[in-house]
């Protein structure tokens, strides 16, 4: 509801220990820290536009303030919809593998 309410949020595993998809899937555009390696959505979002990861406060500051300024916000919305995108084509991800594995035990 926060992130639907808001429409924007910074998070990641390191910084609230949300996982990244969840504002995506409300159109919010992501901000993580370095530490993303091991986070295959988080390296997605930021192949689509859809997610910026930053070093420093500094490089967080200038990357909310780019987000919240009217200048910028058709670029927001943009990595907005980038990230409901990618939410989107990963829907079902579940059964697809599922799928597979039973597969592979009734061969």
């Amino acid at each position: 509801q926060m992130f639907g309410e808001s429409g924007r949020r910074p998070t990641g595993e390191q910084l609230s220990q949300h996982s990244v998809l969840e504002p995506a899937a409300f159109g919010c555009p992501v901000m993580f820290g370095p530490q993303f390696r091991n986070s295959r959505d988080a390296e997605l979002l930021l192949q689509d536009g859809a997610a910026i990861s930053v070093t420093n406060a500094a490089g967080a500051a200038d990357a909310l303030r780019a987000w919240l300024t009217s200048d910028d916000a058709a670029e927001r919305r943009a990595a907005g919809e980038h990230a409901r995108q990618r939410v989107e084509r990963g829907l079902g991800a579940a059964d697809r593998a599922m799928e597979l594995v039973l597969g592979l035990l009734h061969r």
